[in-house]
């Protein structure tokens, strides 16, 4: 198939389709329709111009399917360039997307975006796209893009993309959805906007969403023209900045959600922001909620965090921006929450004590999927042998999520095959992350050691309960060390025969610390 759509066409269940040419356009009063089990193969750098409309029928059991047919030849993606063009996608897998790495530098009428990357669906003015029970996996760019359009998804994957993409104004609602892998959960850190999804100005929504394992946000509300943001019912894990980053003239509520592992967990940044978290849980993270931002801007908002559990973070709340270098606490309002340490710049907090008060579980408790009281724990490492550089900062162990029982769990230490540490790490509910204390000076000069978890308690050891270090230094044998005495022949006269036999007394020579060389400036002549 090449050319126009210009009316109404069914490709059949279980249809073979080939896209060729440049590109292959529905136009305007035209509607495609794609049966059940069809398979749409897509040429290289070749686009889906959607001028009409485009309903695709599949089932989970009988997807639908858009590809390339060799994943390192990407093919283009959907254009949906007319305003009132629309999609109906239901029980699609769309995958290998995103010929063009620098297509919005190309085609500047479509729009900004902080990446630059061809996105899989392209919606400009008033296009609406819908997506249910579909699959958004490893695409080369980007996931979308939105200039004053429309995206609803519900029961959708998007994995593997660059970003899940940047809208502007419009609307996207998101429901039952995941958003992970931005670009992929092993790629190397840059610093490069590699957001679940990046917000600006319009009206959102995401309910009962995961979104994590980016390389930079999981959302970012960030620069641009204001809006509002409604979070519910969400989890964000593993972001490598802020879960949430809520930035210039934003309304954001965020309610009922979670904030795991994350540099931040919600972040009132430059501009001027209104945040307001309620029912939260913000936990091992670098700060649990914050005011400000690293950038010398101006910071005008207002962050209020109530009924929430800020727990087992390196700061649970934190004020500081760098404006002017201050604490701005006259623009937070953070009471009637739970914190793992008192903090006196926000005394209307309790202390985090489920052991001493029982009662406190009965906030967590909503948090904790499936209301598990056995969890898995394992060592937090991504092999079961490291350098031991690896281990400087001590050994991570975390629990597989959350849980209100106690859990503690044996660690042993054993360097050259003896046993030289043991101890026991205890997890209070609502911490996950506990570290294995192996400080540099106790291993060094071992060859190889081993740590091992055993005897768990209210958990349950999960594949990684052992791993290596070794020490490549310990496994060297310096045969010349520099300061070591050495015997040698002074002047220019061949040494003696059989000077270099393990039998020759060589008590007559010279004798002097190295370094080694024919040379005067150190004084061994």
């Amino acid at each position: 198939m090449s050319g126009a759509i210009e009316n109404p066409t069914e490709w059949p269940e279980n249809a073979r389709v080939r896209i060729t040419g440049d590109a292959l356009t529905i136009a305007r009063g035209a509607t495609l329709t794609v049966g059940a089990g069809t398979v749409v193969l897509v040429d290289p750098d070749t686009d889906i111009v959607v001028e009409g409309e485009i309903l695709v029928e599949g089932t989970v059991g009988q997807p639908v399917v858009f590809t390339c047919q060799d994943r390192s030849l990407p093919w283009g993606g959907f254009l949906f360039e007319a305003g009132g063009s629309r999609g109906v996608f239901t029980g699609a897998i769309l995958t290998g997307s995103g010929a063009d790495p620098d297509w919005l530098d190309n085609h500047p009428e479509y729009g900004h975006s902080h990446r630059h990357e061809q996105c899989l669906f392209f919606l400009s003015e008033d296009a609406e796209l819908t997506l249910t029970d579909c699959f958004l996996i490893e695409n080369r760019g980007q996931a979308g893009h939105g200039e004053d359009a429309h995206l609803t998804m519900t029961r959708c994957l998007v994995q593997k993309c660059i970003t899940a993409g940047q809208y502007n104004g419009g609307s996207v609602v998101l429901t039952d959805c995941a958003l992970i892998e931005f670009p992929l959960a092993t790629a190397p850190f840059a610093d490069d906007d590699n957001d679940g999804l990046y917000l600006t100005g319009g009206a959102h929504a995401l309910t009962d969403c995961l979104i994590g394992w980016a390389l930079d946000d999981g959302i970012d509300a960030g620069s641009g023209a204001g809006g509002s943001v409604t979070v519910e019912r969400c989890w964000f894990e593993s972001c490598y900045h802020e879960a949430m980053a809520w930035s210039e003239t934003r309304d954001a509520d965020v309610i009922d959600t979670v904030a795991l592992n994350c540099g931040q967990g919600i972040e009132c940044g430059f501009g001027s922001p209104e945040v307001d978290a309620i029912r939260c849980l913000s936990t091992a993270n670098l700060v649990g909620a914050r005011f400000g931002d690293n950038y010398d801007w101006s910071y005008n908002g207002f962050l209020t965090v109530q009924d929430s559990l800020l727990l087992f973070n390196r700061r649970d709340v934190w004020g500081q921006a760098w404006d002017d270098w201050s604490v701005h606490l006259s623009q937070m309002d953070i009471r009637s929450n739970l914190l793992s340490v008192a903090d006196p710049d926000f005394p209307h907090n309790d202390r985090w004590d489920p052991e001493g008060d029982p009662n406190q579980l009965a906030r967590l408790a909503p948090f904790v999927p499936g209301g598990a009281t056995t969890v898995g724990i394992g060592l937090a490492v991504d092999a079961d042998v490291l350098d031991v550089s690896k281990a400087s900062s001590g050994i991570p162990v975390r629990l597989s999520t959350l849980t209100t029982s106690t859990v503690t769990v044996h660690y042993k230490i054993d360097t050259d095959g003896a046993l030289t540490g043991n101890g026991t790490l205890h997890f209070v509910p609502g911490q996950t992350v506990q570290h294995v204390p192996l400080h540099a000076s106790a291993i060094e000069g071992f060859r190889q050691i081993r740590v091992t978890l055993r005897e768990p308690v209210n958990a349950e050891l999960t594949e990684m309960s052992e791993v290596i270090f070794r020490n490549p230094d310990a496994f060297l044998q310096r045969w010349i060390v520099s300061g070591d005495s050495w015997r040698y022949v002074k002047g220019t006269q061949e040494p003696p025969a059989q000077w270099n036999t393990l039998s020759f007394n060589d008590a007559a020579w010279y004798s002097g610390p190295s370094p080694l060389g024919y040379e005067t400036d150190s004084g061994y002549e």
